[in-house]
């Protein structure tokens, strides 16, 4: 196992092809979503200049959500994603949140049949 410490920016619509990749990597990539543009709360974890994580959070009030935490996985187990966790948590509460809740992948919550239209 490596344990890596990754630097971490917020990510931009040029992101967004390396975040569907990163996604589809995954097996967490939802087709028929429209990815012709992000909003600004995406994060990038990088190491050596190349993308190895990212994930989106929604700040909200209450509570916020980190959504979509993905690595690359050939950095699974570096300790990447906890990091990127940890950015995301500071994000949100930085913006009001006082908690968050995390997105659980899990086909039998999709419908994506529905998104596909």
């Amino acid at each position: 196992m490596i344990c890596i410490h990754p630097a971490v920016r917020h990510a931009t619509n040029d992101d967004i092809p390396m975040i569907k990749r990163l996604l589809d990597e995954n097996d967490l990539l939802i087709q028929g979503l429209d990815w012709s543009e992000i909003d600004d709360h995406w994060l990038v974890a990088e190491h050596r200049g190349n993308p190895v994580a990212v994930c989106q959070y929604l700040p909200g009030k209450p509570l916020g959500c980190i959504n979509m935490l993905v690595v690359t996985p050939t950095y699974h187990n570096s300790g990447v994603g906890v990091v990127l966790g940890w950015a995301a948590e500071f994000a949100l509460g930085y913006e009001g949140s006082c908690g968050y809740l995390s997105w659980l992948h899990d086909d039998k919550y999709l419908n994506r049949d529905r998104l596909a239209d």
